[in-house]
């Protein structure tokens, strides 16, 4: 179980979608989302199947599966998913009574919003990370498997709103997934975390454009937004990074 600690409680990072949109205020209300990673020991082709479930509101089910080679064949490590998180304030978000092991990625104030991504490799596949990644860093082993973690925090407030971004291998895809090393696994959260900042400020300015007032100082720090390993607002170099945008006393 993934958590951060969020308005100083513990919160579940798996319960993190409510509808099924690209657009914040429409979308098919999801009832349950799960990703389960397959060892697939029967593979003759020595491929593993991620599998994503939706369950609809609706009663309708949606799946999606990433076939890939990467952690039989390659040894190297497969992207899961990425989520920008929301606020984590709501009570759906609480720790329930559990035995599952918990993966902690610290905790942050209400001035961040976490970006996670997670990619999983062969258990016996240690994951080498660099002297200064710029970014955190995790990894943990489960079963067959090692789940890597990669981290940070935009410098801009969390909001109700949160988004996935999943590994889907489709039917005319022309090979499968070999998966990516250290250095590319990071090069690919990086990229991935500025797609999930830009998607996140389109839709603050949807919701401008629906008729709410922008706020000045927020714009602001949309302009200068910044990745952050820590997202304590009392840091030395989120305190630098707000006398250099001119937000220090806003």
């Amino acid at each position: 179980m993934l958590t951060l600690r969020a308005g100083g409680r513990s919160r579940d990072l798996g319960r993190q979608i409510h509808e099924d949109s690209s657009y914040p205020h429409h979308g098919k209300a999801i009832s349950e989302h799960r990703i389960s990673i397959h060892a697939s020991r029967e593979s003759l082709s020595g491929v593993n199947t991620i599998k994503l479930t939706r369950l609809h509101e609706d009663g309708t089910e949606q799946t999606r599966a990433n076939v890939t080679s990467a952690i039989k064949q390659e040894n190297q490590f497969s992207f899961v998913y990425l989520h920008r998180c929301s606020d984590l304030l709501t009570e759906e978000y609480d720790v329930g009574e559990t035995d599952a092991k918990n993966i902690s990625l610290g905790s942050f104030d209400s001035l961040f919003t976490p970006i996670f991504a997670v990619f999983v490799g062969h258990a016996d596949r240690a994951f080498h990370q660099p002297l200064k990644p710029g970014c955190n860093i995790i990894q943990r082993v489960f079963l067959d498997f090692r789940l890597v973690i990669l981290w940070s925090f935009l410098s801009v407030p969390a909001h109700e709103s949160a988004m996935l971004m999943h590994n889907i291998t489709f039917p005319n895809t022309p090979q499968l997934g070999k998966g990516s090393d250290e250095r590319k696994c990071i090069h690919m959260f990086k990229s991935m975390r500025v797609a999930a900042a830009n998607e996140f400020f389109e839709v603050l300015s949807g919701f401008w454009r629906d008729g709410i007032t922008p706020d000045t100082t927020l714009v602001r720090m949309m302009e200068n937004a910044k990745f952050f390993d820590s997202g304590n607002s009392k840091s030395p170099e989120y305190l630098d990074w707000l006398r250099a945008s001119g937000l220090a006393h806003e």
